[in-house]
């Protein structure tokens, strides 16, 4: 069953990766660890401008403060929330700049 949800998610082209931040009890969590099997879908400007991504997933877990994903989880959820606009060096758009 297809679940589409929207996320928040960090893109890293060196790596030729995107991280999201979920937990393991909610939905997108749950189906992750059952199947990591995924799509994310990155609308554009209008209806006809779009990107597609399909990929297994590589579910991390952080379990206690210091471990490299729990560091990881840190740097990405300060991106989300705007408190730095580069993860491990990639520098991202901010809200303010032009898609």
């Amino acid at each position: 069953m297809i679940t589409p949800t929207n996320v928040h998610f960090v893109p890293d082209r060196t790596e030729r990766l995107v991280r999201i931040s979920t937990t393991a009890v909610g939905v997108k969590g749950r189906n992750l660890l059952r199947d990591p099997r995924a799509t994310l879908h990155v609308p554009g400007r209008d209806f006809f401008n779009f990107a597609v991504a399909e990929c297994d997933v590589v579910v991390v877990e952080a379990k206690t403060p210091g471990d490299a994903a729990t560091d990881e989880l840190y740097e990405v959820d300060a991106v989300f929330n705007g408190a730095v606009t580069h993860l491990s060096g990639l520098i991202l758009p901010t809200r303010d700049s032009p898609r």
